[in-house]
């Protein structure tokens, strides 16, 4: 964030806190946004590291907290013995993956273009 915005806000007479609160945090709000967004995508997209702290078990359980697997883990796990339909299971798994990484980073560039400030 510009420096400008903080100046500005203090020079009014606000204090610390309320140019925290109501200038900084309000200013920087796209950019927590989208960092988040990205963050969601690279969590969706990893393979080794989810498989290895979810459990990497691939029944489906109702806890939140059960072992699991992910999409990106069963593209690792099942390609190398994949046949004919279950290859092409996979690859629209992959392909379901792509998009959905695709539309939360198009989610983020709309939100980060929605915050920018003209200087």
């Amino acid at each position: 964030l510009p420096i400008d915005y903080r100046e500005a806000s203090l020079a009014l007479g606000s204090t610390r806190w309320q140019t925290i609160w109501r200038v900084l945090l309000p200013a920087a709000r796209p950019g927590i946004v989208v960092s988040i967004i990205l963050a969601m995508g690279r969590a969706i997209g990893e393979t080794m590291a989810v498989m290895m702290v979810t459990g990497n078990r691939a029944k489906v359980t109702g806890a939140l907290l059960d072992p699991g697997v992910t999409m990106a883990g069963t593209i690792g796990l099942e390609w190398s013995y994949a046949a004919d339909e279950h290859s092409s299971a996979l690859f629209a798994l992959g392909t379901f993956l792509f998009i959905v990484i695709m539309l939360l980073n198009g989610v983020a560039q709309l939100v980060t273009s929605r915050g920018r400030v003209s200087q």
